[in-house]
This record gives structure tokens, sequence and C-alpha cells, in this order.
């Protein structure tokens, strides 16, 4: 993985291109959990896999270490990932649209159900959303 991102457009460190913004400080979290750093398993599977999805961890992580270099003293945070945004400003998490598909089945609530359940992200959601709207 590169260690050194070229960003562009509105995050350029170029004053010609990003006159607002060019000076700040930028850092690019990757991930491709599927559950916006919110996984965290309390066990291994019970088919014995070792694979554990350990997002809420790793994000934990990068925010202790971004917080030792500079970032607990920031005036202004901005995201590019409404997901990330919101696990910053502790919003409710996958809030999803429950419209009913072509077959009748809630088709995006179903796989968000198998994100949470597969990943321990029940853990990392707000205590007060999942007593009123279970997660499953």
């Amino acid at each position: 993985m590169d260690h050194q991102v070229r960003f562009s457009g509105i995050l350029s460190h170029q004053s010609s291109q990003n006159p607002d913004f060019f000076n700040w400080n930028k850092v690019k979290i990757r991930y491709c959990d599927g559950a916006s750093f919110a996984g965290h398993p309390q066990h291994e599977f019970k088919n014995g896999t070792k694979l554990l999805f350990r997002g809420q961890l790793i994000w934990e992580a990068l925010l202790d270490e971004l917080l030792a270099i500079g970032l607990f003293n920031a005036k202004q945070v901005a995201s590019s990932s409404f997901e990330l945004l919101c696990t910053n400003m502790s919003c409710p998490a996958f809030f999803f649209l429950t419209t009913f598909y072509v077959l009748g089945n809630y088709t995006m609530r179903s796989f968000y159900q198998d994100v949470i359940q597969l990943q321990g992200v029940a853990k990392s959601l707000q205590k007060k959303c999942i007593t009123r709207k279970d997660p499953y």
C-alpha cells in the first residue's frame, strides 16, 4: 500500500487548484470491510475460521495515532466519506431505506443485517438506537 497519496481537486496541496484548503493536513484511510470501521466481533466464528472483522478496533487505533500527532488541536475537521463522518459524529449508523423491492423483499435490509451479524457491528451501534429497533 502506498504511504503517500497524491491528492487532487479540492484536496490538492497546490493553491492554484485548491485555494481554500491547499495548506490543510490530509489523511486518507482506506477500508474495504463493508462496515465503515464498525466491526467488533466478540469471538471467532463457529465454523472455526480465524477470520475476524476488527474495524472498530482499527478505527480506535487510527484515531489514537491521529490525535497524538496533532488532530487533538484541530479546529476544523472534514471527511469525504459519509459513513466515516457519521462514525466520528456518533450519528446513528446504518440507517437505510427500507422500501420494498420488486419481489416484495427488503433486500438491502437483509444485506446489512448480514453485515451487522458477520462483523459484530451491534457492539459499535448506539445503545439507544438498538433498544428501539433490533439491528437484526
